[in-house]
């Protein structure tokens, strides 16, 4: 067992709480399991809450298994139906003769507005039989629309084979339109007939099931985490792993990229990751290829064979293990010690090591452009990867430490210079899942967006403050080449007598810049209303982070500039200028980001830029944060809020940012998919992928299977109201 973050201490088992359970919408919203019984008897278990209003003769699905042979829903395991008169579970099969097909539901109460209940169906692999429970009491079925004898049991039609995947909230298949209004909590599934006792048992209360060995237990909200836009639902034994959520890439196009700076130019590295493959031909693994003499690579590749190579220039050198295909999670890491040697470890065990032609050193911009699903840039990965981890020292010592057995464990102790928790810290931003470098996955931001400063701008329409305001923004040059003297910033400046406000950088030469601030009332720029800083050409120079505040703090006042937290010294020549209590007001004017329509481009990224009414000096450093971004929707006075990279959707051919606090999101223009980049201010060598999709997470990983996954829920979709 793994040493690593220290020894475990033995704690007592905290008592059994449930304060969360999930509301569904009725609409689009359902949690898929992964989870299903195969070739077994089956308990399904759970508890409903009809809160909702029900049009007569209306289908519902709380929780469902549906023959996975046929697509018949209303033969579903979990269906409920509302006749007219009352809303019970409901099912489409036999009597318990095995004849007399039709649909028969409890003869019960109905179950709408009756609040929390206590669902339970058994099904007989063997005989077909199909019991029901309500609250731990058997129920009778009867036939539907027609007078009939109640009878205790009821007979899947012959052939049926319930072995589809459990679905929460909604009909599976999903294709339905099988939805539920209402909520549900603690549904677990088994793969025998519980006795009546246990029924009865679980049935009073919400309690601890895992002396009931379920096969899947789904606490709801107890054990879900929000990862933008889903929530993950770890199978309850689960819960403590490390990881319970990989990424599945298609073997088509998909792919991931990341920047790791610091391999650039090194001598010594450490590459580890989880791997599964879906066939014996098919490729997993990851690599940076500069050029065809300059890369790294560790693949399984679809010969059977697992590589690890380093080349740079005629220096080349490869470590192979022959691993034949099997269905199976593997671990893999490479080490390479320039000049020295290669190693090549699978499943904790060293499998290879090569001394001959290993490079002295990689290629200066070798981690520039790692590409994870990716490899040779020729050979996409078929199947699933996980826990991606790179370092710039020798890991060997801990190789076995790092496998654990088979089940990945936290590599923080360990001080990876990147780690991807992939499924499990990722976020999606429509079409890209953006996957922070675990030390950054607590941040604020992590992505920003980068402007060529040729033509690329964001136009965020009519947004005009009507007199004293600050602008706030976060600005990183990406070259000290002089591509354009005057790069916008922030501007509503694209007509020459609809003039408002305009900042920009001005790049006199490679050691001269200045920040420029302008407003007006008139809708034409003037000299009394002006400013400029002193030199700042140094500090932009550094190609690193600056955050940028611009204040018109009323009539009378002079205008103020800061720059990472402080307030700039002044040019004598423009004179210092003076603000504005109210300002020209443009409507058909768009205010603008990294650009204007017009030209004026600034080449670089920018990230978090925002408006705020009034002077807002008071709030410098609260905004600045020690040059780190930090949620400023608690200032007073905060009407505008783009994050920039980290809320932005692209469409195949414009990014819309969002505003998140006015009205106002912004349209790139001229920009592409590869804008967005994994680095904002104090934060870099995040994720970002390529051609992927909202199904791309899945809920397995090395030693963790049916775990469960939000579609279509939102964060407020968890609620305090639960079973007691």
């Amino acid at each position: 067992m793994s040493t690593i973050g220290g020894p475990r201490l033995s704690t007592i088992p905290p008592t059994f709480f449930n304060d969360y359970s999930f509301e569904f919408d009725g609409v689009d919203d359902y949690v898929s399991t992964n989870s299903k019984i195969i070739g077994s008897d089956i308990t399904l278990s759970g508890w409903v809450n009809f809160n909702g209003s029900y049009s007569n003769f209306s289908a519902h699905f709380p929780m469902s298994i549906t023959p996975s042979n046929i697509g018949l829903p209303n033969e579903t395991l979990g269906r409920f139906y509302k006749d007219g008169s009352k809303l019970q579970i409901a099912i489409q099969c036999n009597d318990n003769t095995g004849a007399n097909f039709s649909t028969y539901y409890v003869d019960n109460t109905t179950l709408e507005g009756a609040g929390w209940q206590h669902i339970c169906l058994t099904y007989n692999a063997t005989t077909g039989h199909i019991y029901a429970y309500l609250n731990g009491v058997t129920q009778n079925w009867v036939k539907i629309f027609a007078a009939s004898t109640p009878i205790p049991f009821l007979t899947a039609v012959s052939g049926r084979i319930y072995e589809s995947n459990l679905t929460i909230g909604r009909l599976n298949p999903t294709t339905s339109t099988g939805t539920f209004l209402g909520l549900v909590d603690e549904v677990s599934t088994y793969n025998r007939i519980l006795t009546q006792a246990e029924i009865t048992s679980i049935a009073s209360a919400p309690t601890d099931l895992t002396d009931l060995s379920p096969v899947a237990w789904y606490r709801m909200g107890d054990n879900g985490v929000f990862r933008d836009p889903q929530w993950l639902i770890p199978n309850n034994e689960n819960k403590d792993k490390a990881s319970n959520y990989s990424m599945s890439f298609d073997g088509t196009n998909d792919y991931m990229s990341t920047s790791v700076s610091s391999l650039n130019s090194t001598t010594t590295f450490t590459i580890s990751f989880w791997g599964k493959k879906t066939s014996t031909t098919k490729t997993v693994g990851l690599n940076d290829k500069v050029t065809g003499t300059n890369k790294f690579l560790l693949y399984w590749w679809s010969d059977g064979n697992v590589y690890l190579g380093a080349r740079n220039g005629a220096s080349n050198s490869s470590a192979t293990f022959a691993l034949s295909y099997d269905s199976n999670w593997h671990h893999f890491m490479g080490v390479y010690v320039g000049g020295t040697s290669l190693r090549l470890y699978v499943d904790g065990v060293l499998r290879d090591t090569i001394t001959s032609s290993v490079p002295a050193t990689l290629s200066s911009v070798m981690g520039n452009n790692i590409t994870i699903g990716y490899v040779d840039n020729t050979s996409y990965t078929t199947g699933s990867i996980d826990e991606v981890a790179i370092w710039n020292s020798d890991q060997s010592t801990n190789a076995a430490d790092i496998y654990n057995l088979g089940t990945p464990t936290d590599l923080t102790s360990l001080s990876p210079l990147a780690y991807y928790k992939m499924g499990e810290d990722a976020t999606f931003r429509d079409p890209q899942w953006l996957i922070p470098n675990n030390e950054n996955k607590d941040n604020y931001s992590n992505y920003s967006l980068s402007f060529d400063g040729t033509n690329d701008y964001i136009n965020c329409g009519n947004v005009n403050p009507s007199g004293a305001f600050t602008a706030s923004l976060w600005v990183k040059r990406n070259s000290t080449a002089v591509t354009e003297l005057y790069q916008s910033l922030i501007v509503k400046n694209d007509n020459a007598s609809e003039r408002v406000f305009l900042a920009r950088i001005y790049i006199f030469d490679t050691t001269r810049a200045y920040i420029q601030f302008y407003i007006s009332d008139t809708g034409v720029f003037e000299a009394a209303h002006q400013v400029q800083s002193n030199n700042i050409g140094t500090a932009l120079n550094d190609l690193d982070w600056h955050h940028i505040c611009l204040v018109n703090p009323g009539d009378g006042e002079l205008l103020k500039i800061y720059m990472d937290g402080s307030e700039t010294f002044y040019s004598i020549i423009p004179a210092r200028g003076t603000g504005l209590s109210s300002l020209y007001n443009a409507p058909t004017t768009p205010m603008t980001i990294g650009g204007r329509t017009t030209g004026g481009e600034f080449n670089g990224k920018i990230d978090e830029v925002a408006i705020f009414d009034g002077d807002q000096s008071a709030n410098i450093s609260t905004i600045y944060n020690s040059g780190k971004p930090t949620n400023i929707t608690g200032i007073t006075g905060l009407t505008n809020h783009w994050r920039i990279g980290e809320d932005a959707t692209f469409d195949g051919t414009n990014w819309t940012v969002p505003d998140i606090v006015g009205s106002n999101p912004g349209t790139s223009a001229n920009m592409g998919i590869n804008d967005r980049v994994g680095e904002s201010p104090s934060s870099s060598g995040n994720i970002l992928s390529y051609n992927m999709d909202i199904k791309d997470r899945v809920g397995y990983a090395p030693n963790s299977e049916n775990n469960a996954l939000s579609i279509d829920m939102v964060l407020s979709g968890r609620t305090t109201d639960v079973p007691t």
